[in-house]
């Protein structure tokens, strides 16, 4: 019996493991995005600015 338990509990930290790895790439990707989205953001400010000139 503790054997199956066992099997199945090291399955689970296998399964959460994969999730948090899944969950890093994420978020890894999101911080990304936020940077270009910054960067786009401040270009768009500077053609504003060249633009109501």
């Amino acid at each position: 019996m503790s054997d199956i338990l066992g099997t199945v509990a090291f399955s689970n930290v296998g399964k959460l493991e994969a999730r948090v790895e899944k969950l890093e790439v994420v978020e890894n990707e999101n911080k990304k995005l936020k940077e270009r989205v910054e960067k786009l953001e401040k270009k768009l400010q500077e053609v504003a600015k060249i633009l109501s000139k």
